[in-house]
């Protein structure tokens, strides 16, 4: 009985997590004099510092496909979506891909991020996540995007991630603040 037990609460959490992922991804419509969620910040003073502008963030912000989600998995949207929905502030968790130079894997403690939902999905990579970044600031330019990164393993060397961060910056130097003072 107490096998059933365990699998009826398993079932029920899986189910859980399906119903609550419908209903994240609800068309939820906007009214029409409303300011667009994707566009926000351009209701906000051009002088005003970016350490006076309270910014919506997501935690763990590339888990909605992740290995083992009943315990990884912290985001039901992808992180287009959460642009899309107003989060300006994303949390990344990486771990240094050893196979490739530049590469960098977005993981969750021990946990890989994956580019789709599935078993044959590969790994969600910092450089995909940043081809999303750019492609919404290209169509949204009046928005600024937040990128914590935080090394998930404690095995790993800080100084090579700052490094491979720092290549793909020099990829795309147009879309990153990198003066040592505030912004506006």
């Amino acid at each position: 009985t107490t096998f059933l037990v365990v699998m009826v609460v398993v079932l029920l959490l899986i189910a859980g997590r399906v119903f609550v992922r419908k209903a994240y991804r609800s068309n939820y419509k906007t009214p029409e004099n409303a300011v667009s969620a994707a566009d926000w910040m351009k209701q906000v003073d051009g002088s005003r510092k970016l350490n006076l502008i309270n910014l919506p963030g997501a935690h763990d912000s590339a888990t909605n496909y992740v290995q083992f989600p009943l315990i990884s998995q912290c985001q039901y949207l992808s992180v287009e979506e959460q642009l899309n929905r107003g989060i300006r502030y994303l949390d990344i968790r990486l771990a240094i891909n050893e196979k490739a130079r530049e590469a960098l894997n977005l993981v969750h403690g021990p946990a890989k991020c994956k580019s789709a939902d599935g078993f044959g999905a590969e790994n969600y990579r910092f450089d995909s996540l940043l081809s999303t970044c750019y492609a919404f600031l290209e169509k949204h330019p009046t928005e600024t995007i937040v990128i914590n990164c935080k090394l998930d393993s404690g095995k790993q060397d800080i100084e090579e991630l700052q490094k491979r961060i720092q290549l793909l910056i020099e990829k795309n130097p147009a879309n990153w603040y990198t003066k040592d003072a505030m912004p506006q």
